[in-house]
């Protein structure tokens, strides 16, 4: 599961929000302003009081920055990832990734 500790009207957890949804990633949000159980959470697991900060409990990631979040996702769960886990078990080989369509891909290389 993924969550993410952020603020609504914080414009760098916008786009990791807006990236979490563009790649159709299920996560849970946590608001975490000044004295809530969440934001408590957060220095726990984090030990700063800034957000963003993602939590991907399946990988056993926790980070802040919302440059390195988006792209750490983007590179976990986007379609270039996607790819490689298709073709080649995470392990690809492959040169030639053409992304650009849904169609399935066999790994030239295997």
């Amino acid at each position: 599961m993924i969550e993410l500790y952020q603020k609504e009207n914080c414009p760098f957890c916008k786009k990791v929000r807006d990236t979490l949804n563009d790649l159709n990633l299920d996560f849970i949000c946590r608001i975490s302003k000044d004295g809530t159980p969440q934001r408590e959470m957060m220095l726990k697991l984090g030990g700063k009081a800034m957000v963003p900060f993602l939590v991907d409990q399946e990988r056993g990631i926790m980070m802040y920055e919302s440059g390195d979040i988006i792209e750490y996702l983007q590179a976990q769960y986007g379609a270039e990832a996607s790819y490689k886990k298709s073709c080649c078990g995470g392990n690809c080989k492959c040169q030639n990734m053409d992304t650009s369509s849904d169609t399935p891909k066999v790994c030239p290389v295997e």
